[in-house]
């Protein structure tokens, strides 16, 4: 079982660090590391939802219950941290970082990789889905809890980060595959081919891509930083399995969802906190003492999933 864990888990993190010394060797660049989050995020991440959604009929990869248990833990981890930072009496510019932190986390370029090396087609397709669904809440979470810790909300407003979020290419991406699986239709091979040859380096380029983002981050360790990393690597997933398993929701579906709201704060925090805001400085701390923290907790929750789920 160890065993098991250790072969899913190191080397997801080897290729993060692979990334990191390519960029701190200057083989990679500042503008290769923003050219390479571009293609992700708008060209390779798409594929891969799209290939791997619509080859699966809906009413099998679909589970309301999952979209439903996840939402709720969501919105719950964004209230109960903000009351929580508030309560600590920490400045206005930390409360909606702390509680965007220890809500919004790397489910794209980290949580698709671990579930997939972990849970196979079957999961990463469970997780495209969830994924597409959290989406829009967790970005107006982010800018609602900003939003409320200041007066202003920054040189972005509202009305900007709302249209982000419906024109987010993994949404569309996650919406068309479940439109080409409810069809049941079966794409050219040649289509279904160069699609594949593009989902097939996304992965690995989502991993160096978040090692390399690293390499010029300084740290920053503090109560709010230890703060946001308890909620978003140890309560939240905890949560997450409480209340599916409550909702009886079982199998991959809610291995899929425990190790998604197990992954540590997401990058695009950082840029959210910046634009509303937010202090920088808690919001880059977090997001690489959280990704650090998660080669243990990951690595727990792995197991959980592996022995008491049995996945």
């Amino acid at each position: 079982m160890f065993g098991s864990i250790v072969t899913t888990i190191v080397p997801v993190f080897l290729v993060m660090g692979l990334g990191y010394v390519l960029r701190r060797r200057g083989l990679i660049s500042d503008a290769f590391l923003t050219d390479a989050n571009g293609l992700l995020y708008h060209v390779c991440l798409p594929c891969l939802l799209f290939v791997k959604i619509a080859a699966v009929p809906v009413d099998i990869s679909f589970n309301g219950l999952l979209v439903a248990g996840s939402t709720g833990v969501l919105v719950l981890m964004f209230g109960a941290s903000y009351g929580l930072a508030r309560l600590l009496g920490y400045p206005d510019q930390v409360v909606g970082v702390v509680s965007q932190g220890a809500a919004r986390g790397n489910m794209a370029y980290m949580g698709l990789a671990v579930i997939y090396y972990a849970l196979g087609d079957a999961g990463l397709v469970s997780a495209g889905i969830l994924l597409a669904c959290l989406v829009p809440p967790v970005n107006l979470g982010s800018i609602m809890v900003l939003s409320m810790a200041r007066s202003s909300c920054g040189g972005r407003g509202v009305v900007f980060w709302m249209r982000e979020v419906f024109s987010n290419p993994l949404i569309q991406a996650a919406a068309a595959g479940i439109v080409v699986a409810l069809l049941g239709v079966h794409l050219p091979v040649i289509l279904d081919r160069g699609l594949g040859l593009v989902a097939e380096m996304t992965l690995p380029l989502a991993l160096v891509a978040i090692g390399g983002s690293f390499a010029p981050q300084p740290v920053r360790f503090s109560w709010d930083v230890l703060l946001i990393v308890v909620f978003k690597n140890v309560l939240m997933p905890l949560a997450t399995l409480l209340v599916l398993t409550w909702l009886k929701v079982g199998g991959v579906d809610l291995a899929a969802g425990v190790l998604i709201a197990a992954m540590p704060t997401a990058m695009v925090s950082y840029v959210m906190a910046s634009e509303l805001g937010g202090d920088t400085r808690v919001a880059g701390s977090a997001i690489l003492v959280s990704t650090l923290a998660s080669l243990v907790t990951v690595s727990g929750w792995l197991y959980v999933v592996r022995t008491w789920l049995g996945v």
